[in-house]
């Protein structure tokens, strides 16, 4: 027996308010699984695992304000990074977040103050900002001049020339407009990595003026 032309209609709206139905009930089956899969990650706030598998103090409720979302990269409570209070031990995480633009990638250090317990400083973790010494006239290319300077100044003090500079953790990215200092990309992120960037750069007295963490403002 044939349906109605009727009766053919009203099968066929059946059959697509089925199949929306069904199509959003999947599309939100994905979502929850994803949302899932991103809470248990290793890194993430909640998992107290940083992406390298090593376990992390909870991140204080005003850092997570600030920073609402990320994944903790590296963690350790040992010595400050800062020279200054290099005897204290303070937890410091670097966390990977987003920038201004929602495709850049933002390695963030935290450290908490160790003058005061209670508030974190904010620093990007893959930057360094180094001022030359005053007598210096860089180049273009401020690296290769810094290696070479560095093995004349130990050929005059031994026979073996041999530096302890390692250019090939470092990458000349910019200058600071406003400062004049230079902008220096360094590739070992974690605390320990930034503290030995820190004290080697520092080292080369007649060299280097000063060396300094980039600061980060966090928009919240």
């Amino acid at each position: 027996m044939s349906i109605s032309k009727k009766e053919r209609t009203l099968s066929i709206w059946i059959g697509l308010a089925i199949g929306i139905t069904v199509s959003s009930l999947l599309f939100r089956y994905a979502l929850n699984e994803k949302e899932t899969k991103a809470q248990e990650r290793p890194g993430n706030f909640d998992t107290n695992t940083t992406a390298h598998g090593t376990p992390f103090d909870p991140l204080p409720e005003s850092v997570v304000k600030k920073i609402p979302a990320g994944i903790v990269v590296f963690f350790d409570k040992n010595e400050s990074i800062f020279e200054n209070h290099a005897s204290e031990k303070t937890p410091k995480w670097v966390i990977e977040t987003s920038g201004s633009f929602r495709s850049e990638r933002l390695f963030v250090l935290i450290e908490q103050n160790p003058a005061e317990k209670t508030s974190h400083r904010f620093f990007r973790a893959s930057e360094l900002y180094v001022k030359s010494a005053i007598e210096l006239a860089w180049p273009e290319k401020p690296l290769e001049l810094l290696k070479l300077a560095i093995k004349a100044s130990q050929a005059s003090h031994d026979s073996t020339g041999s530096s302890a500079f390692s250019p090939e953790r470092y990458n000349l990215i910019g200058t600071n407009d406003r400062t004049g200092e230079w902008i220096l990309q360094i590739k070992d992120i974690s605390p320990s990595g930034i503290r030995s960037s820190l004290l080697e750069l520092n080292g080369l007295s007649g060299l280097i003026e000063q060396v300094r963490l980039s600061p980060w403002t966090p928009e919240n």
